[in-house]
C-alpha cells in the first residue's frame, strides 16, 4: 500500500498531478483543494489512497490527512467510487461537507456531482455518526448553507460555460471571501466569478 509520497511536483492538470520521488513519477488523481495546495516545480507531500481493482491501480492524493479520511469514509458507502468521491471533495469543503452531513442537509447534498436524492440519504445514513469527530483546520469563511446551494449551482454553470471545475471552484470562493454577509443570488454569483475569471 503506498499511504504518502513527498517530491517533486512535475505536472499538473485539471484533476491529475505527477509527482516525482527519487525518480519515480507518480500519477494521482486529485480535487481542487489539493490542486491549490500545491505548485509545479515545488517540493509536495501527498497522503495517498491506492485503490486495486481487476484492472487497473488507480493512486488517489489528499494535500491533508483530513480529506483523505473523508475520501475513504465516501468510498465506504456502496454506489460512490474514488472519482465520485473526489468530485464531491472538489466541489464543498470538509467544514461545509461535515456540517451538511451532521444536520442532515440533503438539499446541499444533491448539489453535489454524482449525488441524487437517494445517495445523499445514504451518506447521511452511514457518516452522521462517523464525521463528528473529523479533524478539520479551519480556513476561510464559512457561508451559510443557503449560499452553499447558490455556490454549487453556480458551478454547474460556469463548467457548462467551458471553464474547468477548478478554475471555477477558485474564483466562486473569491467571490464569496470577497463579500461574505452578502445574500447571493445565482445570476450575481456568476457576474462576480467571472470577474475574478477575468482578472
Amino acid at each position: 500500500m503506498i499511504a504518502r509520497l513527498e517530491g517533486v511536483v512535475v505536472d499538473k492538470t485539471d484533476d491529475e498531478v505527477i509527482i516525482s520521488c527519487s525518480g519515480v513519477g507518480y500519477v494521482c488523481a486529485v480535487s481542487v483543494a489539493t490542486l491549490d495546495a500545491i505548485t509545479e516545480g515545488e517540493e509536495a507531500v501527498l497522503h495517498t489512497y491506492l485503490a486495486v481493482r481487476e484492472d487497473a491501480l488507480q493512486l488517489f492524493g489528499f494535500s491533508t490527512k483530513s480529506e483523505r479520511t473523508a475520501f475513504l469514509k465516501l468510498i465506504s458507502i456502496s454506489g460512490i467510487g474514488g472519482r465520485t468521491a473526489l468530485g464531491i471533495l472538489s466541489s464543498i469543503s470538509l467544514n461545509e461537507f461535515r456540517d451538511a452531513v451532521l444536520t442532515k442537509n440533503t438539499t446541499v447534498l444533491q448539489k453535489l456531482p454524482g449525488v441524487g436524492k437517494k445517495t445523499a440519504e445514504r451518506i447521511v445514513l452511514e457518516l452522521k455518526d462517523k464525521l463528528a469527530d473529523l479533524h478539520v483546520p479551519t480556513s476561510g469563511v464559512q457561508h451559510s448553507v443557503s449560499t452553499l446551494v447558490v455556490q454549487q449551482e453556480t458551478l454547474a454553470a460556469l463548467t457548462a460555460l467551458g471553464y474547468q471545475r477548478s478554475s471555477a471552484d477558485k474564483a466562486i470562493r473569491l467571490a464569496l471571501d470577497a463579500q461574505p454577509t452578502l445574500q447571493w443570488k445565482v445570476e450575481d454569483l456568476i457576474r462576480a466569478s467571472l470577474k475574478q475569471l477575468s482578472a
